[in-house]
């Protein structure tokens, strides 16, 4: 296991090469991102041991403190965002607890800590990833278009006006990889869960139904924690930045 383990940690040293080969700094961070993976995988695996045996408030205890560091690891792309933390918090709570909610009556999740943990991480996962693009665009765009939206204030507009082009470029990139998730599932990509419950002796069908229930819930979360996260961050930036220019605009 440990070796198999260290063959497959090798596939990301050829990455790691080529970013160095091509100047683009990311050598290190791919690297490191590698280790962080196996050791928390490895914190996750043994303390899931545990929790599966208490009960099902221990386990939603666990689920929050997953909210909490997705929240955490989504930040570390919005460094000068202001609340990014409290924001992120926000969006994948939001987007995450609808999407739960409707998998229940679906039978897609049943109140046993088996189940609900790892689609809880699931789910939690892809909207962290999708706030983290949401972070990182948005930092870029605004830095990028900082004469457009002076401009736009000068000529009157408010926050909701000044943003709304913005933001329609954030999440557009923000969402470009679920999106095409969604274009090669069942073409290209055949996902995890219904691997799993293929080879777990399942029908065909009833694995594609289970994983596309699965999917669409990803799909859910990831939209709307991308929506708000931007909607909310972009404001406060521009607020931030920009309420000095706004304040004289007005009293001028």
């Amino acid at each position: 296991m440990v070796k198999s383990v260290a063959l497959a940690y090798f596939l990301l040293v050829i990455p790691a090469v080529v970013s160095w080969v091509e100047g683009l700094k990311l050598g290190k961070d791919i690297l490191v991102s590698g280790i962080r993976a196996l050791i928390q995988i490895t914190l996750m695996a043994s303390l899931l041991l545990y929790f599966f045996k208490f009960s099902m408030v221990v386990n939603i205890i666990l689920i929050a403190i997953m909210v909490m560091a997705g929240a955490f690891v989504s930040t570390e792309r919005g460094k000068g965002i202001p609340f990014g933390y409290p924001i992120a918090v926000f969006s994948l709570l939001v987007a995450f607890i609808p999407a739960s909610l409707i998998l229940i009556p679906t039978g897609a999740l049943k109140l046993l800590p088996t189940i609900i943990v790892p689609i809880a991480g699931m789910l939690i996962g892809n909207g962290t990833k999708a706030i983290s693009l949401v972070y990182d665009r948005s930092i870029g765009i605004l830095r990028d278009y900082q004469e457009v939206i002076e401009a736009a204030f000068l000529d009157g507009a408010g926050y909701l006006q000044a943003s709304k082009f913005l933001l329609r470029e954030i999440i557009r990139i923000a969402l470009i990889p679920q999106i095409d998730g969604l274009k090669i599932l069942g073409v290209v990509h055949i996902p995890g869960t219904m691997a799993g419950l293929l080879i777990a002796g399942a029908s065909p069908m009833k694995a594609a139904a289970y994983q596309l229930t699965i999917v669409y819930a990803l799909a859910s979360v990831s939209i709307l924690a991308a929506f708000l996260s931007a909607n909310l961050a972009v404001l406060l930036i521009l607020k931030a930045r920009y309420e000095r220019l706004f304040v004289q605009r007005l009293t001028g």
